[in-house]
């Protein structure tokens, strides 16, 4: 990938030129080629990206291989030289940092072997560019018999023209071409894995009808295995369920279901062998059925910009069939420089155009909450990353103790924590000095285990999934990080603040323990002095308060931390954060006023989009602890879980908030029997959840409230006699969840009376009583 090399590389020069902690030592030769490279490292980028466009129209496998071949060994060149540079300034780095605990300003110095090999790089660089331009030429003009190459005299022309001509491929592959004659009243039927391009093809303005052709359910499954297995022979009985198990693990995909039917047909029927299949979707009878599925998967993933690969590949190392959060891919594709956060929501539909992901969770607004990837593609995308040496993943002590080199790996993927425990898997993992990303993906592993931190050059590391009794020492040596996750118990260190390139802290706990307010956990003062943090999510913890300096100008994004942190001096010193997610404890000796003022300096948030708060050990409240009126009009979602037990008159202190889209109330966040919306409030709403209240009567004062929403989720609300009428005609979706079964009947029959009131809307109704 040489795409995600470029990233890399491109990151780490940015880093050296325009950091405010590091000082080049009065070099002007030396900040020269750091620029040259990183101009150079923008032209790559571009000629690669550039390259796609053509690429892709052409289809010729000719160039697909030309292209193939000059990615890696763009690749390998790129990953050479980060590690060069990085293993040069990273002992300097640490040397300085055993002279002063945290020095304000790093003085770097580049010896002459160091420039010396940047001349190096950048002729190399540029020869490649040029056979990559060469061949974005050729394509740009593919039916034209003359190419003319012209510059000044040595610069290569005719290197390039006899390389060309010359090639094996060229002369084996490129000898005709053909031409297609277009009728204009022609009757077309064409096939795409492309969902964009089944819009309709717009140079010749046909109108298109498409049709979304759906994957097999389990019973169709079934008979095609059954098909192919047996012909019109009847299938056995002792074989039936399993076949049926077997048919189910190939997720409706067609060509999946043939191919393990072959291997089956290959293969002794026996209930045993059937059933050890059915068993383990990671059997080898699958491994083998997308081992011969990948010719035909392969230009999938092949055609995929220069942009979306990486990402693509990300994915990969997830355990399969992982339902992987996109707020998750955000962080880490952030951290690569693959994109920005909030460009992730984008790439995944394209990504989804392209018939890649299985879309699991579905927000409001039509964006990816959650998504994996088919079984075959998580199979090709492992086989791509493990080839482009874009990741390796250890699944099994078999992968740790096998033969294959780990070196020149940059991102580690464990997928089985107890591999640690190994010492010879440790220790080979250990010797790897190119490792960039750490990531722990497998199941949670509640026993502590000793992960390795002697990566010095890491930037990720992701190790949630392992658990530590304390937090571990070791990584505030990891001056290059950029992503911490961690699980474990007590306190973060004051020496934290080493990590002062780190931009995501998270810390969650294995044991969610109640404290009173007397033993509250505190984040270190020196959180105030990493810069470059704008996502901190320490579970249970609080922000401590500040010195008179202490301010985080990037910090966009606070998660779980405890209602103490909710202070002026607090708020003040982060006024970017966009993001804030509050965990109120209430121990049994607590104040119960104290945690809800929380709420009270709020509204110093003036860029605050996003409010989630919730009581852990909600109780039932019978007088209202905090006015709602001090929310910021910036506020566009907000969240209330727990026995708030505000009354519903409260509501009209929220419902003019002029960017409120999404409301969400859960467990007693209002309380009552009574709630009557009046005219003109929410306005602006389009998702709306009330979950879990003792309401009874809700009513509209007439129809201009709500006039936005777009959907309607009521849930667990068993007192509830009738849902209201009165909603705009925008309303696309109610959803019903075990609710009271009056509100239902009364819903249906009050749809039936106005064939015109909610005809747009469709109902989903869900009740446990059913299943």
């Amino acid at each position: 990938m040489a795409y995600a090399a470029a990233i890399s590389l491109k990151n780490t020069l940015h880093h050296l030129l325009f950091s405010n902690r590091i000082s080049l030592e009065d070099d002007v030769c030396s900040r020269s080629i750091i620029l040259d490279l990183h101009s150079q490292l923008f032209s790559m980028g571009d000629v690669l990206r550039e390259l796609d466009n053509f690429s892709f129209n052409t289809r010729c496998n000719f160039n697909r291989k030309r292209i193939n071949l000059l990615d890696e060994q763009i690749r390998i060149l790129l990953q050479e030289f980060e590690d060069v540079i990085e293993s040069h300034i990273s002992p300097q780095f640490l040397s300085q940092y055993s002279q002063q605990l945290c020095p304000l300003l790093f003085s770097l110095h580049l010896d002459d072997e160091l420039k010396q090999d940047a001349d190096s790089f950048i002729e190399k660089m540029v020869g490649l560019s040029d056979q990559l331009i060469e061949i974005k030429r050729l394509l740009a003009l593919p039916y034209r018999n003359q190419i003319t190459l012209y510059g000044m005299a040595g610069i290569g022309k005719t290197t390039i023209a006899r390389k060309f001509f010359q090639d094996p491929l060229t002369l084996s592959t490129c000898t005709k071409r053909a031409f297609v004659t277009e009728y204009t009243e022609s009757k077309l039927v064409v096939t795409t894995r492309l969902k964009n391009m089944a819009d309709g093809d717009f140079r010749y303005q046909i109108s298109n009808d498409k049709c979304l052709i759906r994957f097999l359910n389990k019973k169709e499954s079934w008979e095609l295995l059954r098909h192919k297995v047996f012909d019109e022979m009847p299938c056995p009985n002792e074989l039936e369920k399993a076949g049926k198990k077997i048919a189910e693990n190939c997720e409706g995909l067609p060509l999946t279901i043939v191919k393990v039917a072959q291997i089956l047909s290959e293969s002794d029927k026996t209930a045993e062998y059937w059933n050890e299949v059915g068993a383990d979707k990671r059997h080898s009878v699958y491994v083998d059925a997308y081992d011969r599925m990948y010719k035909v998967l392969y230009p999938s993933y092949d055609y995929l910009s220069q942009e979306l690969k990486p990402i693509f590949l990300y994915m990969g190392v997830f355990p399969q069939n992982y339902e992987i959060p996109r707020s998750k891919l955000a962080k880490i594709w952030d951290v690569e420089g693959f994109c920005v956060g909030h460009q992730s929501p984008a790439k995944l539909d394209e990504l989804d155009s392209s018939s890649l992901i299985m879309l699991h969770e579905i927000g409001f607004r039509k964006r990816i909450k959650t998504c994996s990837l088919y079984s075959p593609f998580w199979h090709l995308c492992n086989k791509e990353a493990t080839k482009s040496k874009f990741f390796h993943a250890l699944n099994s002590l078999a992968d740790g103790l096998a033969e294959e080199r780990l070196e020149s790996h940059r991102r580690l993927c464990i997928r089985n924590n107890s591999l640690f425990a190994i010492k010879d898997v440790y220790d080979k993992m250990s010797s790897v000095s190119t490792v960039r990303s750490l990531l722990c993906t497998g199941p949670y592993h509640e026993y502590p285990v000793p992960v390795c931190f002697g990566f010095r050059l890491l930037r990720i590391l992701d190790a949630l999934t392992a658990r530590f009794y304390e937090f571990p020492l070791e990584v505030v040596n990891l001056i290059q990080l950029l992503y911490l996750a961690l699980t474990f118990e007590g306190k973060i260190p004051s020496s934290i603040s080493r990590l002062w390139n780190l931009r995501y802290l998270i810390v969650r706990r294995h044991l969610s323990i109640v404290k009173s307010k007397g033993n509250s956990l505190y984040m270190p003062t020196e959180i105030w002095d990493m810069k470059e943090l704008i996502h901190l999510q320490v579970t249970g913890s609080n922000l401590p308060h500040p010195r008179q300096e202490s301010f985080l100008g990037n910090l966009y994004t606070v998660l779980d931390v405890g209602s103490q942190s909710c202070t002026r001096d607090v708020f003040e010193r982060i006024p970017g954060l966009m993001k804030l997610g509050i965990r109120i404890e209430v121990g049994p000796a607590d104040d119960v006023d104290e945690p809800f003022r929380c709420f009270d300096h709020i509204s110093h948030l003036h860029n605050l989009q996003t409010l989630k708060c919730v009581i852990v050990n909600p109780r039932i409240i019978s007088k209202v602890v905090a006015p709602l009126s001090i929310f910021p009009s910036s506020l566009k979602k907000l969240t209330l879980t727990g026995g708030f037990g505000y009354p519903w008159e409260e509501m009209s202190k929220i419902s003019f908030l002029q960017n409120l889209t999404e409301l969400k109330l859960r467990c007693y966040a209002f309380r009552g029997p009574k709630w009557k919306v009046r005219q003109h409030e929410f306005q602006k709403l389009r998702f709306l959840l009330i979950e879990d209240t003792d309401l009874v009567q809700w009513t509209f004062e007439d129809h201009r409230c709500f006039e936005s929403l777009e959907i309607l989720s009521v849930k667990h609300c068993y007192k509830l006699e009738r849902i209201p009428m009165k909603f705009d005609e925008r309303l696309l979706k109610i959803e019903l969840v075990d609710c009271n079964p009056l509100a239902l009947t009364k819903l249906k029959e009050d749809r039936e009376k106005d064939k015109f009131c909610l005809s747009g809307a469709n109902l989903n109704i869900h009740s446990s009583l059913d299943e």
